[in-house]
């Protein structure tokens, strides 16, 4: 199965215990372009039902891709729709081709014949199956203090430490197959399993590769396990580069802004240089995305515009904490007026 076919049985397993409705409908990389127009002309609406398949999944983003064409003249970069809000409702992120979208540059597909063995496969099948499980119940909770994710669910954690044991004795072919194996799916398991690697400065360099792989899922997982590792606090985040992170955060793919976003809330505590070149490169994405309707998914871009915008950590930490978003934006906003 391809990893385009995992994404989507990974999603239907996740619908399992939504609700069929539709909670909320976002966009990104749409300045520029009339957002309210677009949404009366997509034909699906906040809190209609929404039952999925394999064959209505697809229907449904043919209907929104065919509605982004006809009223903003290009294709959508990306559907995403996302398995579920703490109501159990669905979020629709739809890509658009804005002034404040920027196609990352990826790399060309590798051809290598490196593989992962069959059980390799089959450690990173058991650990997305209990992944999908603790997500759907709500009990997706884990520890991150060792630089890779530990879940505080006993069957996920063993699946776990099952694929760090794995790794522990095969890193040099899983560093293989993620830098040169011709197939995604390979590639895709690869990069989950070098995020429970010990830390080294070749792992960190596969890592940060990957997030510019032409698979979707690769540079997901990447990306996630090096947001993992940088949230740690351990020797191995300090070499973590921002600048692959924050182009992301204006990629037309839902899931390279959502773990953009991760890997920066950790790599601008410290705030310097690093708030400066988002400043620069990012902030009509950042605002873009604090609209975002979903707080676990838009209060990531808060607390940015929040340390973009000068305010003490405690003060902002408890701004975010009460919901008061509006205080963090409206002293963001004064970036845009100087």
């Amino acid at each position: 199965m391809k990893a385009r076919a995992v994404a989507l049985a990974a999603l239907l397993a996740l619908a399992a215990t939504a609700k069929d409705r539709i909670g909320a409908i976002d966009f990104f990389g749409y300045k520029g372009i009339d957002t309210a127009r677009l949404r009366a002309a997509i034909p699906y609406k906040e809190g209609d039902r929404f039952a999925i398949s394999m064959k209505t999944a697809k229907a449904v983003k043919q209907r929104v891709e065919r509605a982004v064409k006809r009223v903003t003249g290009g294709p959508a970069t990306d559907v995403g729709m996302v398995c579920c809000d703490k109501q159990g409702d669905w979020e629709f992120y739809i890509g658009l081709r804005g002034i404040s979208f920027r196609e990352i540059r990826l790399t060309p597909e590798p051809v290598g014949k490196d593989r992962l063995p069959a059980a390799a496969l089959a450690l990173y099948d058991g650990y997305m199956k209990e992944w999908m499980r603790t997500v759907s119940a709500g009990t997706a909770t884990e520890d991150d203090s060792g630089g890779y994710s530990l879940s505080n669910d006993p069957a996920l954690r063993a699946a776990q430490m099952q694929m760090r044991a794995y790794v522990l004795e095969n890193e040099a072919l899983v560093l293989r197959v993620l830098e040169s194996s011709g197939d995604e799916e390979h590639r895709t398991a690869a990069a989950a399993l070098l995020g429970y690697a010990n830390h080294s400065k070749a792992q960190i360099a596969a890592l940060v590769a990957a997030t510019r792989d032409e698979g979707n899922l690769v540079r997901n997982n990447a990306t996630r396990a090096l947001g993992v590792m940088a949230a740690s606090g351990g020797d191995g985040a300090r070499d973590i580069p921002a600048g692959p992170f924050i182009e992301m955060l204006s990629s037309g793919t839902w899931t390279d802004r959502n773990k953009g976003l991760m890997v920066l809330s950790t790599l601008t505590e410290r705030r310097g240089l690093v708030i400066e070149r988002l400043r620069e490169e990012a902030l009509d994405s950042l605002f873009e995305m604090a609209l975002w309707q979903c707080p676990d998914h838009s209060e990531p871009a808060v607390v940015l515009l929040g340390r973009m915008a000068g305010i003490d950590e405690t003060r902002l930490m408890e701004l975010v904490k009460t919901g008061q978003r509006k205080t963090i934006l409206d002293a963001a906003a004064r970036i845009r007026r100087n």
